[in-house]
């Protein structure tokens, strides 16, 4: 089980989860990985997931085009982490057309 995050092209902010998303803008995925990278992730398999270790932890992102997924498994640390992780997300220069989803809370984000 994890703490899971998805990054969305913008307009699945209405039209919710399902298969007829429209795909990230190329350049925002680029800017997002890139972002990711700058953070201190790694990339992986490759370039299809990246990793981050942190104290307590990691964090997994895996990049399709029409989203990317972060994950954070439910170890000790995980509240900390997702924390930071939403930080650093909501914290990233701003994107053409992306927006955050967190199917936990049920809360959107433009990005």
């Amino acid at each position: 089980m994890s703490y899971d995050l998805y990054l969305y092209h913008k307009t699945a902010m209405s039209s919710g989860e399902g298969d007829d998303r429209a795909p990230l803008v190329k350049e925002d995925a680029a800017r997002i990985v890139e972002y990711l990278k700058s953070c201190g992730f790694e990339t992986e398999d490759g370039g299809d997931e990246m990793i981050k270790e942190v104290p307590g932890g990691a964090i997994q992102v895996c990049i399709f085009p029409e989203e990317i997924a972060v994950s954070v498994p439910y170890w000790p640390e995980w509240q900390s982490i997702v924390e930071q992780v939403l930080h650093d997300l909501t914290n990233m220069p701003r994107l053409r057309a992306a927006a955050l989803f967190d199917p936990q809370t049920g809360q959107w984000t433009e990005l």
